[in-house]
């Protein structure tokens, strides 16, 4: 009899495992607390659905609970199926054991989706190497095994919550980009969390590499795996920076200079992801200079430190996406200018000195729930904003020329907004209709 599965949320993550399930023949049932089975598409409302909260008497005839990222492992229905001996997995897991395409997997705090993307970006470009994206960053990696099943290597974000229900999940190259307090909600402490990010390699073995960046030499990693590094200095294996110029190292033979950052204001995270892809390729048997080269013309992801336009002597960025204070720190400390800056939004009470100490920003404008704290932090370079139109027209009022007014909130977006993406698109909205004076180009 094929195994029975009972996938737990239906959004994304969960339509594309269902999908990939069905399509291998395997018996699948769907349930969501809150989503109408009505308004799924047609080939999944043909699926047994099984309600929005299955009694235990229904858990009787499952085999695997399969769980989308947002469900956590001490939900309800999913402590009452531990119980009742039903096998715990998640998405990524089930996706990975019906796949044959080797896996580069990214996982770290921030800079994910940016980096998955440019490792997928250099090696089509660079490697002419048949290699889509998908996990975390959007399209789900169980949609990448059904309809990518002829691709070279799957490139896959895998983010905190995925991990927590990984078991087989071998990628053949995997990073680990940094480690900062995050979904602490979630997790409980940094503790769960790291574990959580360390399920990602637990699998790895001999032949494998992982791709470490800066602070992470005490993390653990499986004996045999081999270790690459992105730093700000030399390493044996990897990648650094010295002087604006990108170095590659293989097995302590170091390469001429691949890569020459550009600009004043290049973004220390950017080069940071550039140096991460381009040992991830390196560590794929990628030419290091090749892979550096298409750095030219990748263009970063929206609301991650995105310039909007340059009004009046003034550049106006959005960096909606940093939704820890440590991502806010990164951009907003990397600019070589003076920074109004707008942050704040769901409290969920991080630690806020080291972007209160950021000797660049010289007001900010602070947002939301977390607003008061921020404020108070900032002492009497901090306002009361309260949310972003607000903040905007104020910033706008004070604003010098040669300044960046910039959108890190450090903090997520669910006390205002459905999400980051719903914040930075009211934020450039708000900033485009500003009035006259604008241009695309640097000041």
């Amino acid at each position: 009899m094929a195994e029975r599965f009972l996938v737990v949320g239906v959004g994304a993550s969960g339509q594309g495992i269902a999908r990939l399930l069905q399509a291998r023949g395997r018996a699948v049932s769907l349930t969501d607390r809150v989503a109408d089975p009505e308004a799924l598409p047609d080939d999944l409302r043909r699926l047994r659905w099984l309600g929005p909260d299955p009694d235990h008497e229904v858990l009787r005839d499952v085999d695997t609970l399969v769980l989308s990222p947002g469900v956590p492992r001490d939900a309800p229905l999913v402590v009452r199926a531990e119980r009742a001996g039903v096998r715990i997995s998640g998405e990524l897991e089930e996706a990975f054991r019906l796949s044959a395409v080797p896996v580069i997997a990214v996982t770290g705090t921030n800079g994910k989706s940016t980096t998955t993307r440019m490792v997928s970006w250099m090696l089509g470009r660079a490697g002419s190497v048949n290699a889509p994206a998908g996990g975390n960053l959007g399209r789900p990696y169980s949609e990448l095994v059904l309809n990518e099943a002829d691709a070279a290597v799957h490139v896959v974000e895998v983010s905190s919550f995925q991990g927590e229900t990984l078991d087989t999940f071998r990628p053949r190259v995997a990073a680990l980009l940094n480690l900062t307090p995050d979904h602490l909600e979630r997790h409980g402490t940094l503790g769960a969390y790291a574990d959580a990010k360390a399920a990602v390699f637990a699998a790895m073995g001999a032949g494998d590499t992982v791709v470490c960046g800066p602070g992470l030499e005490r993390f653990w990693f499986p004996p045999g795996v081999r270790r690459s590094w992105f730093a700000s200095g030399p390493v044996h294996d990897g990648s650094w920076e010295e002087a604006r110029c990108m170095h590659v190292a293989t097995g302590g033979v170091v390469s001429d200079r691949v890569y020459r950052f550009e600009g004043g204001d290049a973004a220390d995270p950017d080069r940071l992801n550039a140096m991460a892809s381009v040992a991830v390729v390196t560590a794929m048997g990628v030419d290091a200079v090749a892979a550096a080269r298409t750095l030219r013309s990748f263009h970063g992801l929206p609301h991650r430190m995105e310039h909007v336009c340059t009004r009046d002597g003034v550049r106006w960025v959005d960096d909606s996406k940093a939704t820890n204070v440590a991502a806010a720190v990164a951009g907003v400390g990397s600019l070589k200018r003076r920074v109004v800056l707008l942050c704040g939004g769901q409290e969920d009470h991080q630690g806020v000195a080291e972007l209160a100490a950021l000797s660049n920003v010289r007001l900010a404008f602070c947002l939301g729930e977390s607003g008061p704290r921020l404020a108070a932090a900032f002492g009497s370079r901090g306002v009361l904003a309260e949310t972003v139109p607000i903040a905007v027209a104020e910033a706008a009022g004070v604003a010098r020329p040669g300044e960046a007014v910039v959108l890190a909130p450090g903090f997520k977006s669910f006390d205002q907004y459905s999400g980051f993406e719903a914040r930075g698109q009211d934020f450039q909205r708000i900033v485009g209709g500003l009035g006259s004076g604008a241009s695309s180009l640097d000041s």
